[in-house]
């Protein structure tokens, strides 16, 4: 037997949830505040967005932002030379001096997205899966230029092939290198890609990937000084 109070209840429901749904309007705007808080599924696996780092957070090491503020702000005089502008740099130095801090500040000045991998996130075990990692990385940042794509603990990923170095890793280093000889850069402009590497480890690293056309520049990135440390002991008073 059918008990006729619960369907009253069950239609009551249904009309109060017709109701609410009919009271709901969802506008251009809404879509535009999702963006903010939801990021597409292909876009998980990684760390991908502008930064929330300024200079101002990185404690001292100004021959280093200069160094690398002038990386950005020269490239199209040295086209107009005729010149190759430097196509990416390499942060090399000991553990938390700031590398990857300092690549986030890089990316907010320039309104660029930050595409930040580790090198072993990229290595797979089955074959093939590693170079489609790759490839899929910069065809990222070339769908979201302009950008930075940030290579963390470099050694992992691109180990010399002098060394006793897998099979698997030479067929990495291949599709990495190709990629980068892929890679057009225009500085200061809506459609570029600028790489950048860190390691503790730059002697790890095949010679291959240091020549020019690929990481042009090495920025050693030290202990801070007493300048420096002071600056960082305020920084962080201040908030």
């Amino acid at each position: 037997m059918t008990n006729t109070n619960s369907i009253i209840i069950d239609e009551e429901k249904a009309k109060k949830r017709n109701s609410l749904l009919k009271s709901i309007t969802i506008s251009q705007q809404d879509f535009e505040d999702s963006r903010n808080e939801i990021s597409p599924s292909f876009l998980r696996t990684h760390q991908f967005n502008i930064p929330n780092v300024s200079w101002e957070d990185v404690g001292g090491l100004e021959d280093v932002k200069q160094n690398l503020r002038e990386l950005f702000l020269f490239p199209k005089t040295l086209k107009r030379m005729n010149l190759p502008p430097p196509r990416g740099v390499l942060l090399h130095g000991p553990p938390g001096c700031g590398k990857t801090l300092i690549g986030k500040a890089l990316a907010n000045q320039h309104q660029a997205t930050f595409l930040s991998v580790k090198g072993p996130e990229i290595l797979n075990m089955y074959l093939g899966e590693s170079e489609r990692a790759v490839r899929n990385l910069f065809k990222l940042a070339k769908q979201h230029q302009p950008s930075i794509i940030f290579f963390d603990e470099m050694d992992a990923l691109a180990p010399s092939r002098s060394s006793s170095s897998s099979k698997s890793n030479n067929t990495i280093l291949n599709q990495l290198l190709t990629e980068l000889d892929g890679v057009e850069i225009d500085r200061m402009d809506s459609s570029s890609i600028f790489i950048m590497g860190a390691t503790n480890r730059p002697d790890m690293i095949d010679s291959a990937l240091l020549r020019p056309g690929r990481f042009d520049q090495l920025v050693f990135i030290g202990l801070p000084d007493q300048i420096s440390r002071e600056k960082v002991c305020y920084y962080l008073l201040l908030n």
